[in-house]
Formats: structure tokens, sequence, C-alpha cells
């Protein structure tokens, strides 16, 4: 059973980034930030990760204001659209809040990984902007920089002042996520209802499953189990090359944990996931994703093979 975890200081959290552009290109912004070409990653030392928050979308005509971020509420930085914040946490749990109308993030980071989460933002019926925290494979980073045309948000000292100000607006901590995930991070074995299957149609593989009913998804140390009355999915985490997001389905905004793995027939698909509920569907896509990336991690660690956001 692992350690229990142990929560540092915020103030030791944030590390400076040691890394090398990937373009030219001026620095604009405001008093507050300064948005500059994303810099290349570089693997990060084993006690620190490092986190990406990217926000490519632009939903409406007219630009929103930027999201007042605060990581273990300390200020971590302005998310303005078309931008994304670099930072380095130490290992453990952390939490992601804003001062403005942004949903919360909470995740728990291992030394020496790279993590990119996505903001994602839908219009819904009320014609009100809903957001929540996608979690993406970071090796997807390159391609949104250069798809979206993403800057990079550097605070300046008025930034932090401004933000400073602020700290008195954040909410309190989302406990029961914070719970939640603790609790599931040391688990033998995590249960998932209400969950739709999706394995799209290949050539190289023409079995194919697809339903719109709700099975029950079980990760577990040895890979995922999908069950559907008496239909049984299951995908042992050696055969897992990579996670990602896997976009929507039904024209509808459900987000999809998508597994990309090796079919019986030499090729590659991919298999996914998300919770039928729509009040429940960003909430489980974050926490299969979660809990599936510790469990492959683990798995890749034991038969020593990297895990790509660390080669």
């Amino acid at each position: 059973m692992p350690m229990p975890l142990i929560r540092l200081p915020a103030c030791a959290a944030v590390a400076l980034l040691a890394l090398t552009t990937l373009a030219t290109a001026p620095a604009v912004g405001d008093s507050h930030s300064n948005l500059v070409a994303v810099p290349r990653l570089a693997v990060p030392p084993l006690d620190r990760a490092t986190i990406v928050l990217v926000r490519e979308q632009f939903v409406r005509a007219k630009g929103l204001p930027q999201k007042n971020l605060f990581i273990d509420r300390q200020p971590l930085g302005l998310l303005h659209q078309k931008s994304l914040l670099i930072t380095q946490v130490r290992p453990g749990m952390h939490t992601v809040e804003a001062s403005s109308d942004c949903a919360p993030l909470v995740f728990e980071a291992d030394g020496g990984e790279t993590r990119l989460f996505r903001l994602r933002e839908v219009i819904n019926a009320l014609d009100v902007v809903e957001t929540s925290w996608i979690e993406d494979d970071p090796a997807t980073l390159e391609e949104l920089v250069e798809k979206h045309e993403l800057k990079e948000s550097q605070l300046r000292p008025a930034g932090q002042t401004l933000l400073a100000e602020k700290r008195d607006k954040l909410e309190k901590p989302p406990a029961d996520e914070m719970d939640w995930l603790q609790t599931a991070m040391t688990a033998d074995s995590v249960v998932f209802r209400d969950v739709l299957f999706d394995r799209p149609f290949r050539k190289d593989d023409v079995s194919r499953s697809f339903t719109e009913q709700p099975g029950v998804l079980v990760l577990t140390p040895a890979g995922i189990v999908y069950q559907l009355k008496e239909e049984r999915f299951a995908l042992p985490w050696s055969r897992v090359d990579r996670m990602r997001f896997a976009g929507s389905r039904f024209d509808v905004a459900n987000p999809w944990v998508g597994f990309e793995h090796d079919t019986h027939s030499g090729g590659t698909m991919v298999t996914a996931f998300s919770d039928q509920r729509e009040a429940f569907m960003a909430q489980t896509y974050g926490r299969i994703y979660a809990v599936a990336r510790r469990f492959w991690r683990d798995a890749k660690l034991a038969e020593a093979t990297p895990v790509p956001a660390e080669r």
C-alpha cells in the first residue's frame, strides 16, 4: 500500500522552470501579465512535476475575461483566452482555484512527470458559460499551441498584487473531491457506474463494441474491465500505449476518456468511456483519468516501460 500523502507548504510548491523556447515572438499583454511565446518543456526533476493549464477556446464572439487562478490558495496567474500557464509543484495533492467564475481542479502529482489540463468552456441552454478541467496527454501540447496560436501568460508584479487582493474571494477548497481522490489513489480497485462504452470502428480490426446503454467500469492494477449485462470487455495496461481526451459524442458536450491500445490484428485503436449523466460528465472524466493514469503508470514502471510524458 502506498505511503500516506504529505501536504507540503504552498510556498514550496511553485518553482522556476528551466525551459527553451519553441518559437520567437515579441511579448504582449497588459499591466498585469505578459503573453509570450510558449517554451519547449523539459523533463522535470524527480522532486517536481510540471503542470500546464490551457485555455484554447473562444466560445463567444466577444472575448471573455481572464481567469484569476491560484494554486494551493497562492497566486498562480491570469489565464486569458488563447493562453496557458506553466508551473511546477512538489509531489502530492494540489488544488487550482479561481476568484473568477471557473471550476476548481484537484489533482495528485508525482515527481518527474508533466500534466496537461485543458479548461473546457461550454455554453449551456441558459446561455451561461460552464467550465470544467479536462486532463489530456501532454504530448498534444505542441499541437495545441500551433493550432490555436497560444501564448504563455506570465504574471507581472502588478498581477501578483491583483491576485493577492482577490484571495479573499476564493471559495473553500473542494474537500469532498479531495477526499474522494485521496481514497481512490490508494484503493485496490475503483468502480464507476452509469458509464458508456465506445470502441470506434477500425478497418484493421472489424470487431466493434458500441452501446448507448450504461454499464460498470472497474479499474484495477491489472487493467480495465467493463461489464454490461452478459457482455464483458477487458484491457490489460500492458496493451495501453496512451491515454488522452477522446472528444465528445451524440452532439452532447460529454467528454470521453480515450485509451489508445493495440489490437489482436497488429493495429491500434481507441477505446473510450464517458458518464451518461450530464451533471456528472466532467467530474467522472477527471476521476477516471486520474485513477486510470495511476494504475497505468504503475504498471508501466513495473515492466520498466517509460510513461510517454516522462520520456
